[in-house]
């Protein structure tokens, strides 16, 4: 695949490791949500941002868990959870743990603060 080729060359480190996975990752939009696994994961990256954690928790679900997730911090915690994901990483990888838990939360939003954005450059 020319796309996991470009990743490959063109990354290195955490980030590469999360785009990869994003790409083997399934697109369950049909999944069952699991609340109470929501909140536990919620609660463990909140307790524990570190980059293992959030790694693990991004790599283990599928999109509409993550949202799930989100919403499970934000209930628990009173904070979205770029908090917790601005604690657990840095740079290029956390930049796209940002966008895509953004994306997962509210894509019509993500959407438009993208558009917005280009708009005023």
């Amino acid at each position: 695949n020319d796309l996991d080729s470009d990743i490959k060359k063109e990354t290195s480190g955490d980030l590469k490791d999360f785009l990869m996975q994003l790409l083997s990752t399934k697109k369950e939009k049909e999944a069952k949500v699991d609340n109470i696994k929501a909140e536990r994961d919620a609660a463990t990256l909140h307790d524990q941002p570190t980059p293992s954690i959030l790694k693990e928790i991004f790599q283990k679900n599928s999109p509409v868990q993550i949202s799930a997730i989100c919403d499970a911090h934000k209930k628990l915690f009173h904070e979205d959870i770029s908090t917790s994901i601005k604690k657990a990483s840095s740079g290029d990888v956390e930049e796209s743990y940002l966008v895509y838990a953004l994306a997962q939360q509210n894509k019509t939003k993500y959407f438009a603060e993208r558009l917005n954005r280009s708009v005023k450059r």
